[in-house]
């Protein structure tokens, strides 16, 4: 770059020379015609000059005079500064800095950033390793008595159940490996002799052996004999090999000698903490009150015990989900065989029913759609002589309360019923919704859309759209996504209900079908759905009560047959099970109840919500949605435990002694 600079300067330099401007004073007054020299007289002296037109206007003509004078002026500067001589040096100035000097200056500014960025990833990488070594040198010689407890926190629980299970039991085959049963049972029976040797014969020396014993001790991993993904055998086969010295050591507690009881609590306290004892560590922490030699992380210790206990509770809970799903799915199985027995002993007598039926009490009858009339036409009886169902008969699971989804967050109820934990949405973002899994309303995340369909016991190839509807592609439209409510517009181009065999979708089973393919592909294995996939059942269609009259979904999800309600009337309703919304009978409640697949003293409320009764009230239903106004007296909530009831479950509770009483006996 200092080429180009000086060439700049040397151009510079020939400009100012006197021979190369060509430009001069006679110049100018040449080509500005004859030099008026009255210019730069004063007013006085041109008065005498020009008398007539000053005389008469004397301001004016001092104006014009001077304005005459500065554009002359002006006039000639500008010759001056632009001579062709100074244009040539000026573009060759910039073309030397535009073409030279400005590729130098880039050039070496990318260089310079570059070597800047190799800097910082070194930086970054001598603070790795900084890092690590640092780690190193702090685990050489670890003990539980010289770390915190509490490293590994709630961060793992965002990972996936299977990895985390992995991970567990590659841990736990790790700490196998290091407390082996032969290994345990050597070192325990050298200390011990050891011990009682050196009591004998050196006393001395008792108090090395059990320093030594107590940092073999320390290093013992917590939790290590009470792992819940090692059997119980094996557990007991650690134990047991820890088991003389632990019983040593209590023999050594009781000593007077203090340097001996100081040792054998630390042997101890390693020990129940290895066992994950809260039993055994507490008399032994009442011990180290007044103990002003050693410091000890006890509330770290609580920490990690506390995480453990939270991994127990976390772990009954799947189990008890699991198990939740397997009788659900036992109970649905179960319900259809029975069905199919009592359809060949009900045909007779519900084609009777069917032939007598008012027209315009049931506007469903005679309807057709396709093959529509060959699909499962079944009839459940209820035992109306039994009693209602009361607070001993209802199964609770965690459906109201909060459950936990495969991603390790725990998820609640929305107004829609559809389940939602509060995260980020995974899979192609969708417009309609700010990246978020709710966490009242809208899209769910894949999830607790699995959670939906868990605990809807849903059929394969089914899925729960926006509004908290179930829904799957029909027979025709392989697909597309029908949730047969009947939600579409009153246009005339349809029968205002959602397919289900082809036709119109609503709204929210578009949005469905927008995301099946990248949100929710991986539903219902990691194929994608499609009609060989799908299991159909009747209700989406038309379904046949016990009533013997056929039954929709309505725009809450319930069905209706357009009957007559029976049991005691509501003031909500007018006195007709639905068509679209509202309260239904029990022949259609006993429907919802049967293609959800609810648990035993569960229904449904007029809003298309499953809800039951809580353990602490038992008279009172609970759907669980978050449906409250905000009015800061509650968390928004519909029960589940206790609190304030949303309008729907009121309803329900009005109709559970009346029209609902018989749903849940003979079950």
């Amino acid at each position: 770059m200092g080429s180009q600079l000086s060439k700049i300067k040397l151009k510079i330099i020939e400009s100012t020379k006197v021979g190369d401007v060509t430009l001069s004073s006679d110049t100018i007054v040449s080509s500005n015609g004859k030099e008026d020299f009255n210019l730069f007289l004063t007013i006085k002296n041109v008065t005498g000059t020009s008398r007539s037109p000053i005389l008469s206007d004397n301001d004016h003509s001092l104006l014009n005079s001077e304005n005459k004078l500065i554009k002359q002026i002006q006039n000639n500067l500008l010759l001056l500064i632009n001579t062709t001589e100074q244009t040539e040096i000026n573009s060759e100035i910039n073309k030397i800095l535009m073409k030279d000097i400005l590729k130098f200056v880039t050039n070496h500014y990318q260089r310079t950033m570059k070597d800047i960025q190799d800097i910082l990833k070194a930086q970054q990488r001598l603070q790795e390793a900084l890092k690590k070594k640092l780690e190193i040198d702090k685990n050489i010689n670890r003990s539980v008595f010289l770390e915190p407890y509490a490293t590994p926190r709630t961060e793992q629980k965002g990972q996936v159940a299977v990895k985390r299970t992995t991970g567990e039991q590659h841990k736990a085959e790790y700490q196998f490996q290091k407390l082996s049963f032969f290994g345990l049972q050597t070192l325990t029976s050298i200390l011990l002799i050891l011990i009682r040797s050196a009591e004998k014969n050196d006393p001395r020396i008792v108090d090395q052996i059990l320093g030594l014993a107590s940092e073999l001790c320390e290093q013992i991993p917590m939790k290590c004999l009470s792992s819940s993904a090692l059997s119980r055998d094996t557990n007991n086969l650690l134990w047991k090999s820890l088991k003389p010295l632990a019983n040593y050591m209590h023999e050594l507690f009781l000593s007077e000698d203090q340097i001996v009881i100081k040792h054998a609590v630390k042997i101890l306290l390693s020990i129940s903490i290895a066992k994950a004892s809260l039993k055994d560590i507490l008399p032994i922490l009442s011990k180290l009150i007044f103990n002003k030699d050693d410091i000890y992380d006890v509330r770290g210790l609580l920490l990690q015990m506390n995480d453990g206990l939270i991994e127990t509770i976390n772990e009954r809970e799947n189990r008890m989900h699991q198990a939740v799903n397997r009788k659900a799915s036992t109970w649905s199985a179960d319900s259809d065989s029975s069905e199919d027995e009592d359809e060949n002993e009900d045909e007779d007598e519900n084609d009777d029913e069917d032939e007598t039926v008012d027209d315009d009490e049931d506007p469903y009858y005679g309807r057709e759609h396709g093959d529509n009339t060959t699909l499962n036409e079944t009839a459940v009886n209820v035992d109306s002589s039994a009693t209602s169902t009361n607070d001993s008969t209802i199964e609770f699971d965690d459906r109201l309360e909060r459950a936990l989804n495969n991603r390790g967050q725990y998820a609640r109820l929305g107004s829609t019923g559809k389940f939602y934990c509060g995260g980020t949405l995974d899979g192609p973002q969708c417009s309609c919704c700010n990246g978020k899994c709710g966490p009242t309303s809208g899209c769910n995340c894949s999830s607790c859309m699995l959670l939906d369909v868990q605990k809807r016991a849903l059929s394969r190839g089914w899925l729960v759209n926006r509004d908290g509807a179930s829904a799957r592609c029909s027979r025709q439209e392989t697909r597309t996504f029908y949730c047969g409510r009947k939600v579409m517009p009153d246009d005339g181009t349809s029968d205002g209900y959602c397919g289900p065999t082809n036709g119109p979708q609503c709204t929210a089973c578009q949005k469905l079908n927008q995301q099946r393919s990248g949100r929710y592909n991986q539903i219902w294995t990691a194929t994608s759905t499609n009609d060989n996939t799908i299991e159909f059942d009747d209700r989406l269609e038309r379904t046949l009560n016990n009533r013997g009259r056929y039954a929709r979904l309505g725009s809450t999800g319930k069905f209706y047959c357009g009957g007559t309600l029976d049991g005691p009337q509501c003031s909500c309703c007018n006195g007709k099970c639905g068509p679209t919304n509202g309260c239904n009978c029990s022949s259609c409640m006993l429907l919802d109840v049967q293609k959800q697949a609810l648990p035993r003293g569960w229904l449904v409320n007029n809003e298309g919500t499953p809800a039951r009764c809580s353990p602490s009230i038992p008279t009172t239903f609970y759907c669980g949605r978050k449906v409250m106004p905000d009015d800061g007296t509650s968390d928004r909530y519909c029960g589940p435990t206790n609190g304030p009831q949303c309008t729907a479950c009121q309803t329900l509770n009005q109709q559970r002694c009346g029209r609902y009483k018989h749903i849940w006996i003979g079950q």
